[in-house]
């Protein structure tokens, strides 16, 4: 046994340790998304529905929306500081302003942004904390 451990020892340490690390982030990205979800439920579906549908001609989806994956560096901006002004979501305008949601910090936008991504976006890369965190600076310092 003692030869086996030291021929084969530090190659099945590594091996637990990178499944360790691959089982930490994997559970942190779902404790995120479903910490998103809450989230979500308790701050968006109000007005974007639970399934990301929006309200009639009043408040756009959010499933669906090609804005979504396109502008996705101007989301955490959009969720803490709202937004005023006509935008076209799949040919139909909506007017309606939105409220921000100041009270979140920036990992539970983190959260909220994963969510909706692994939703109705599947496959869309989401935007590190580190990303999120600048992008607020900008935003702060515009408003």
């Amino acid at each position: 046994m003692s030869k086996f451990l030291k021929k084969y020892g530090l190659l099945i340490l590594s091996a637990l340790v990178l499944a360790g690390i691959f089982y930490l982030n994997r559970y942190s990205g779902t404790a995120r998304v479903k910490k998103g979800e809450t989230l979500y439920k308790q701050h968006c579906s109000n007005c974007h529905g639970e399934n990301g549908e929006g309200l009639r001609k009043l408040i756009p989806p959010l499933a669906g929306n090609p804005n979504i994956p396109a502008g996705l560096e101007n989301m955490p901006c959009t969720i803490r500081y709202g937004k005023d002004g006509p935008i076209k979501v799949n040919n139909q305008e909506y007017n309606q302003p939105m409220a921000g949601i100041s009270e979140l910090e920036a990992d539970e936008i983190k959260s909220v942004m994963d969510y909706i991504l692994q939703t109705w976006y599947p496959g869309t890369e989401p935007l590190s904390q580190k990303k999120i965190s600048e992008k607020l600076g900008e935003c702060a310092v515009a408003e």
